[in-house]
């Protein structure tokens, strides 16, 4: 009987915490501050459309009904920033704390409340308190939930200071300096000039763009552990449990010339690493002088995507280079001060009180030069930078304390008209992002946002740079005009998949730019060149194109690897290779095609990279330069990087790619046997959204959602990303959202969320889109009242 009793009990709790921590969506609750009641109707698939009198009403609601889907997301979100996770986890994350501690996110995000609590007065600054202000009613009146009463805390209020925590984390996680540079600067120093000749951490060469501007500065000597801070990130990127880790992205716009309804269409899908709650959280707020359907990300106040019944944006990552590592040279008799140009300057200091869960608080010291925080100083060994104690600084546009990225966001939501739509966007310092912009009026446009530091002609970013003479230091930031922008081309069509572009006649901007395969791809459905005079794009035709699968630039390395091979083979192999050469280069769920190619892309990418790379490797393929370089490696058959490091012999890449494809058969007959039929690609590339408590068993079966196959690649419009293993392909990143606004009437706007609206997984809008999402369906984006109330079956009153 005790053992029955012992064995409920678990139950049993859940049943009470489904109870206590379900959304309340219907009825009557009070909200402390509104100046009037604010209804709420929730659609059928649980998005919040906000009703108040005043914007400010509205946006206390927002907070409140966000913090009742998502709050344990918002929490973490702002706890990376303010490296304070090793408060909720204890001393696993500490390390993690230390790191973003030592960035000066915190330090940042301090700065910008300041700024914010001196003007109270701006509205957006009221609008961002009202909004944190009903975030904290939830907080203080609601059981708390699931995940806190499983780690035994309770969440903290929000204050302004989370605003710039979490715009940190976004921040870092669109920076592939991180990752790249530490690394390309190792390759260069270990193996030389010859291997780095083909390597493309900036951008490859696609077919229809010119090659990136490319620096020629040698990178600095010594310093070569710097490798060891990418090693790092790397660690806490895999380790940081899903936080919705910015990858990539596609966005385009098409002309009213180009369409069937003669105004502009909008599309836009993010892609960002997978993660439960999903990344976007959407609400639609209407007042009397304002309305706006919204994707929001948790804690921040104002939409990062959107549209208003006048204009609809969307983004991608810019990809550019707004971080710089210095070498620093230490004084030998006072390891306080660094030299720079011509004297000795003192280092300043900051201490920073890390609180462990379970345990005793450590304190961080943390030095700065004139060039940023000495990231060198990172306390275990595992992460220091530099044997020989010299220091190394970084520089972070973000970090800038005239950064007021937030503001700019209010401005965007609010703009009527491309002028005031291009004056918000002029002040986004970081991160980077690719703003494609459509409006009632005609306008399409996209913009290069960001600050770009001005750096001396020749000196190469993405390499350690000299911190002691000055001759490398950033001179303030380019304006504005400088971007690259394509606004109203003669085309009528614009597009962004994180390539690099430039301003007609200028260099390219330094970046960490994505493979060309899915711009090549847009460039051949979308361009007037390739279709035609086409005037009569329609919204279902948006999908089509969002949900492709065609790898656009995979017969590159398909037709390398058949020219390798011998024309006659054993059967099997023989049976295998034509169904390679047949191969319509897309990824559904019964390709045998698809799982032929990338298995042998595995190996080849292996092979090829990791004689020299050695442990590196892994490093190496989670950047984009990877991609980018083996497209320039095997176009050079005389590249060193085909010579297997160690052997005698000279070996040359049809050799490479000949035992590639060997290897990639073994191992497809290892784990699926002898029948090349049965190796679809749906047997080996699945997603399963994480949440940040799922690696705990048995809590991945009541938090994760999936495991489900899933068609597409890392290389399609469609981008399912995943790192490379041998056996499975395990989506690591997709398209967060799925929109499309037809600018002709944006009631009748599409979209779609990966998993579900709620972060509760007791609720039935925790995962209710899923099945849609994996088979490619669309929801409508409701802006019209008589449709909400059709498709509404809860109504929620705000009252004072």
């Amino acid at each position: 009987m005790i053992f029955i009793i012992l064995a409920t009990l678990p139950l049993l709790w859940l049943v009470y915490t489904d109870q206590q921590t379900q959304p309340v969506r219907s009825g009557q609750l009070h909200l402390t501050g509104l100046g009037g009641p604010v209804e709420v109707l929730f659609d059928d698939f649980g998005i919040p459309h906000i009703y108040a009198h005043t914007r400010e009403d509205a946006q206390r609601a927002l907070g409140y009904l966000h913090a009742q889907d998502r709050l344990f997301q918002m929490d973490l979100l702002r706890r990376i920033g303010a490296g304070t996770l090793a408060e909720l986890f204890g001393e696993t994350m500490v390390d993690t704390d230390r790191f973003f501690r030592t960035l000066g996110v915190n330090r940042y995000a301090a700065q910008l409340a300041g700024r914010m609590r001196q003007a109270p007065e701006l509205p957006q600054n009221r609008l961002a308190r009202a909004y944190q202000d009903g975030i904290n009613h939830y907080i203080a009146t609601r059981a708390k939930p699931l995940e806190y009463q499983i780690l035994r805390v309770d969440p903290e209020p929000f204050r302004l200071e989370d605003i710039g925590h979490t715009m940190g984390y976004m921040a870092y996680s669109f920076a592939g300096a991180f990752k790249t540079d530490p690394l390309y600067h190792w390759i260069g120093q270990q193996l030389g000039e010859r291997y780095l000749a083909d390597l493309a951490p900036v951008y490859l060469e696609g077919a229809f763009t010119t090659e990136a501007h490319r620096v020629t500065t040698r990178p600095a000597a010594g310093s070569d552990a710097l490798l060891s801070l990418s090693e790092q990130v790397l660690r806490i990127n895999r380790d940081l449990f899903p936080a919705g880790h910015f990858i990539g992205s596609n966005s385009w716009v098409l002309a009213p010339e180009r369409t069937a309804s003669g105004k502009p269409i909008l599309a836009n899908d993010p892609h960002i690493g997978i993660a439960v709650p999903a990344v976007w959280y959407e609400a639609h707020i209407s007042t009397p002088d304002f309305e706006l359907y919204g994707h929001y990300l948790a804690g921040i106040p104002f939409a990062v995507l959107g549209n208003s019944r006048y204009h609809a944006w969307g983004l991608t990552m810019f990809e550019n280079d707004d971080i710089d590592f210095y070498q620093e040279r230490a004084n030998p008799d006072n390891p306080q001060q660094v030299w720079h140009r011509d004297q000795w300057q003192d280092l300043s200091t900051r201490q920073e009180l890390i609180r462990i869960k379970g345990a005793e608080p450590v304190t961080l010291i943390v030095r700065e030069s004139g060039h940023g925080p000495v990231i060198s100083d990172l306390s275990k060994a595992a992460i220091r930078l530099d044997d020989s104690s010299q220091p190394v600084s970084i520089f972070w546009t973000f970090t800038d304390p005239a950064n007021n990225t937030v503001d700019a966001l209010y401005r965007v939501n609010s703009a009527r008209g491309i002028e005031q739509f291009e004056a918000a966007v002029a002040d986004i310092w970081a991160p980077g992002l690719n703003i494609n912009y459509a409006d009632t009026q005609g306008n399409i446009a996209m913009w290069a946002t960001g600050r770009l530091p001005n750096r001396a002609p020749g000196v190469h970013s993405m390499t350690l740079l000299d911190g002691a003479s000055g001759e490398q230091d950033i001179d303030g930031y380019l304006d504005f005009s400088h971007n690259p922008r394509r606004v109203n081309p003669d085309n009528g069509v614009i597009f962004s998949a994180n390539h690099a572009y430039s301003q007609p006649g200028q260099p390219m901007i330094p970046g960490y730019y994505a493979p060309a395969d899915r711009a090549e791809r847009l460039h051949q459905l979308l361009s007037p060149e390739n279709n035609g005079d086409r005037r009569d794009w329609t919204l279902e035709e948006m999908k089509a194109l969002q949900l492709d699968t065609e790898g656009a630039l995979n017969d590159h390395f398909r037709d390398r690897l058949l020219a390798s091979l011998p024309p006659q083979q054993e059967p099997l192999a023989q049976q295998a290779l034509s169904q390679l050469a047949n191969w319509d280069l897309r990824y559904p769920l019964d390709s045998v095609g698809a799982t032929l190619f990338e298995r042998a892309y595995y190996f080849a990418l292996k092979n090829t990279f990791g004689d020299e790379l050695g442990d590196r490797l892994e490093l190496f393929m989670a950047t984009f330069m990877a991609e980018n370089s083996f497209q320039q490696v095997l176009a050079n058959a005389d590249s060193p990087w085909w010579d297997k490091s160690g052997t005698e012999a000279v070996e040359r890449r049809e050799q490479i790619l000949a035992e590639s494809w060997s290897q990639a058969l073994a191992s497809l007959r290892s784990q699926f046997g002898d029948a090349p039929n049965e190796w679809v690609w749906g047997r080996v590339h699945s997603i399963e959204h994480p949440h940040p408590l799922g690696k705990i068993r048995p809590l991945n079966r009541l938090f994760n959602v999936g495991p489900f196959p899933i068609d597409s690649s890392k290389r399609s419009l469609s981008k399912m990303g995943y790192s490379y293993d041998e056996y499975h392909y395990r989506v690591s990143s997709n398209p967060s959202t799925r929109r499309i606004i037809p600018l002709a009437d944006v009631e009748q706007a599409q979209g779609i969320n990966p998993v579900g609206q709620s972060g509760n997984p007791f609720d039935r809008h925790f995962d209710d889109q899923a099945p849609l999402y994996n088979r490619g369906g669309y929801r409508p984006q409701l802006m019209n009242r008589q449709q909400i109330e059709q498709a509404a079956d809860e109504r929620l009153e705000l009252i004072p």
